[in-house]
């Protein structure tokens, strides 16, 4: 994202002592602009050289490198301003923050956190939001939450809108290589697709712009249903929020494009009623063995399972000849593996691979 900044105004250096002149031209003549020129190293850059100190060379070089604009949100890495340096300087410069989310067209800025491998329902640690840093983004989850009142972003990718609450439900850029892969699935379009791992729409999304007549999903984070709602809302597609416990029968079925349970998937053979499906979708990690059972069940003759795994580099073919073997044993059927999509890496030695498994 492209922003026009300002030229800074003369670095005034008259009546400093002679030693912090001397730091200072030091710092400066060691910390050229980046050649790249992205928008956050000539922030960076300009407004360090614009209010100098002694530290402006630490400063420069432990500047944030990356950042990610969701509208209207600016998230910064994990570690952006948390050292010593960093803290001083922003104290002494309170016009730093607001002049970056002008720069970057944005109303908050955030130091990014990460999932909580602890979580069921798969929540962001609580976010640091360093722009505004009101007491609003401190408020403790509880289902009863007012939607209205949080901090919604977006984004769009492969051109379909996506928007989630950052406080409250994760969103994964890095899955943007699998979403491209659902979107060219030849046997999606006409069919019924189920989702047991919905969260915020990732893939439901891509399963309807590729032209399934309807996806059944479960989620039990209701800040991600609300999202999964809102999304399909901006596309153009129509959702159905299903409570746990409220009464679900066939004869109910209106037509809606996408049917949304908020409720474990452990339900999902029992909510469909022997209607079987085309595509389960299996969008854990850092694994989804859980729902294999359920997924052997509702599949239909012919129809293909995306097992979504973390599993190390030298670990694939191992996975993948498990997979296949306790899919048959469930299923009681001929049952291959496809195809194995290794979609990114997770962490070192660590692939998050997607294990296509045809009944």
């Amino acid at each position: 994202m492209d922003a026009i900044l300002p030229s800074p105004p003369p670095i005034e250096l008259i009546g400093l002592p002679v030693e912090t002149y001397a730091l200072i031209s030091a710092a400066l003549s060691e910390t050229a602009l980046p050649t790249s020129r992205s928008p956050l190293h000539v922030f960076f850059h300009e407004y360090i050289t614009s209010h100098p100190t002694s530290d402006s060379s630490t400063l420069l070089s432990t500047a944030p490198k990356r950042s990610t604009v969701y509208p209207p949100l600016l998230l910064l890495p994990s570690d952006a301003f948390t050292t010593p340096a960093w803290s001083t300087y922003l104290a002494a410069h309170p016009s730093l923050l607001p002049l970056l989310a002008a720069a970057h067209n944005v109303t908050h800025i955030a130091r990014n956190a990460p999932i909580d491998a602890a979580s069921t329902m798969r929540s962001p640690s609580r976010l640091v939001f360093l722009h505004p840093p009101v007491d609003v983004h401190t408020h403790t989850y509880t289902a009863s939450d007012d939607f209205t009142s949080a901090l919604w972003v977006t984004t769009t990718q492969h051109g379909i809108q996506q928007t989630w609450a950052p406080e409250h439900t994760m969103f994964s850029r890095g899955n943007i290589r699998e979403k491209a892969r659902v979107l060219s699935f030849p046997s999606v379009r006409g069919e019924e697709i189920a989702d047991l791992y919905a969260g915020i729409g990732y893939f439901v999304l891509c399963y309807l712009r590729a032209g399934a007549k309807r996806v059944w999903c479960w989620e039990i984070n209701p800040w991600s249903v609300e999202a999964l709602r809102r999304g399909c809302k901006m596309n153009g597609w129509t959702c159905r929020v299903v409570k746990h416990g409220k009464e679900w029968v066939q004869a109910e079925d209106a037509g809606e494009e996408v049917v949304v349970f908020e409720e474990s998937n452990e339900f999902a053979v029992q909510r469909m009623g022997g209607r079987r499906v085309k595509h389960v979708n299996l969008g854990l990690l850092p694994t989804s063995r859980g729902a294999w059972p359920v997924a052997t069940e509702l599949l239909e003759e012919g129809g293909c399972a995306h097992v979504h795994e973390n599993v190390g580099e030298k670990q694939v073919e191992d996975m993948r000849e498990g997979i296949v073997k306790d899919f048959k044993r469930m299923r009681g059927a001929e049952v291959k593996c496809e195809h194995v999509e290794k979609v990114k890496t997770f962490a070192p030695g660590v692939l998050h691979c997607v294990f296509d498994i045809r009944v």
